[in-house]
C-alpha cells in the first residue's frame, strides 16, 4: 500500500501486521526523515520516500491500495493530484481518500480546521471532483460520539446540524470542552469515532467532521511498473 500525504509516518504504526508493504511518501522532508528515523525502526516492511512535488508519483505505480488522508484540502490543483493517485493503483485496487467537512468552515478555511488548507469540500464538491476525474466512490462520515470535533464548530456560533448556533465566547468554549472532557471520561478511546456509510443523495442525520469515500480503480493508465511494483 501506498500512503500519500503520510506525515511523520504514524500511519505505518497503525497498520502494523495489516500490509505486507508500507510506502509513505510526503513533500516534507523534514516529516519523512523523522519517520525514517523513528516509525520505519517499529514497523517492518514499512519505507519512506521524499516527494518534491506530486508529478513524482509518476514514479510508483501497480499498489492494491492507496490512501490519501486530508491530502486534497491542501493542493491547488486536487483534480490533478487524484488523477496522479489513481495512477499508483494497479486495475482491481482502490483509493481510501478522506478529507474535512467543509460545511464546519462554510468554505473559509481559516476561520475552522487549518489556516494551510487551499479549500474545504462538502459532500457534493467531492462528489464533483471524482466525477470530474471519471472516478466513482461509496461515502462515508466520521463523527465522534462526544462531539468533541466538532467543538470549533460550535465556539465559532456556526449551525449544528438543526440546532440553533453558539455564541463565539472564550468562556463557552472553555465550558465546552470540560463538559466534553467529562463525557470522554466514559467512554473508551475507539469508541470516540464513528464511520457511517452516507447516502451522498441525502442529508445526514448528524454534523459529522470528515468525508470518506472509498475509489475503486477499474482501469489505469498504460504505463509500465515503477518503483512501486505488486504490492498492497
Amino acid at each position: 500500500m501506498v500512503d500519500i500525504g503520510c506525515g511523520h509516518g504514524f500511519g505505518a504504526l497503525a497498520l502494523v501486521g495489516v500490509a505486507e508493504r508500507y510506502v509513505g511518501l510526503d513533500i516534507d522532508p523534514e516529516a519523512i526523515r523523522w519517520a525514517r528515523e523513528h516509525v520505519a525502526p517499529l514497523c517492518p516492511g514499512a519505507e519512506f520516500h521524499t516527494l518534491v512535488a506530486s508529478d513524482d508519483l509518476r514514479d510508483w505505480r501497480g499498489f492494491d491500495l492507496a490512501l490519501a488522508f486530508e491530502v486534497v484540502e491542501h493542493v491547488q490543483d486536487p483534480a490533478a493530484l487524484l488523477r496522479q493517485i489513481a495512477a499508483t493503483v494497479r486495475p482491481g485496487g482502490r483509493i481510501v481518500l478522506s478529507t474535512p467537512n467543509g460545511e464546519n468552515s462554510q468554505g473559509r478555511p481559516e476561520l475552522y480546521v487549518s489556516p494551510f488548507h487551499v479549500r474545504e469540500f462538502e459532500l457534493r464538491d467531492v462528489s464533483d471532483l471524482l466525477r470530474q476525474c471519471h472516478l466513482t466512490a461509496r461515502y462515508y462520515i466520521e463523527y465522534r460520539v462526544d462531539g468533541l470535533d466538532l467543538i470549533g464548530r460550535r465556539a465559532l456560533g456556526r449551525p449544528l446540524g438543526r440546532n440553533l448556533g453558539v455564541a463565539p465566547t472564550s468562556a463557552r468554549t472553555r465550558l465546552l470542552s470540560r463538559l466534553n472532557s467529562l463525557w470522554n471520561d466514559h467512554l473508551n478511546g475507539p469508541t470516540f469515532w464513528r464511520i457511517r456509510e452516507l447516502d451522498p443523495d441525502r442529508a445526514a442525520l448528524r454534523p459529522y467532521s470528515t468525508i470518506l469515500a472509498t475509489i475503486p480503480i477499474e482501469a489505469s493508465p498504460a504505463v509500465a511498473p515503477a518503483r512501486g511494483g505488486t504490492s498492497s
